[in-house]
């Protein structure tokens, strides 16, 4: 039995102010992923599908998103990006509005790719 499946690739993005982000990747298997280096200190949402499209690979299994757990209240994926709330999410942000923006960009992920 063939896999339908055996040509959709995986893609990890690495946020290449991520510690070791190099050696990680040198334990990927680039036989079925493919690794994109992003810089949270410059691109966008946008220059990330704009990035991954230039991949050429129509569609991906998965996607992976590696960053560097900042210990703070925010999750912010670049600087050029809108804060996302962490910490007393219930009493200050219970709608998840701040998140709506990185929704979007996964909601984006999902079905571009």
């Amino acid at each position: 039995m063939v896999d339908s499946n055996s040509d959709i690739r995986n893609i990890l993005l690495i946020d290449n102010s991520s510690n070791y982000f190099s050696n990680i990747i040198g334990f990927i298997d680039l036989n079925k992923s493919d690794v994109l280096l992003f810089d949270s200190n410059e691109h966008s949402y946008d220059d990330v599908i704009q990035m991954i499209k230039q991949k050429n690979q129509s569609r991906y299994n998965s996607i992976g998103i590696l960053q560097n757990n900042s210990n703070s209240q925010f999750y912010q994926f670049s600087i050029k990006e809108k804060k996302c709330l962490l910490s007393s999410v219930e009493t200050d942000d219970s709608s998840l509005s701040s998140w709506n923006e990185y929704i979007d960009f996964i909601n984006s992920l999902k079905t571009e790719f």
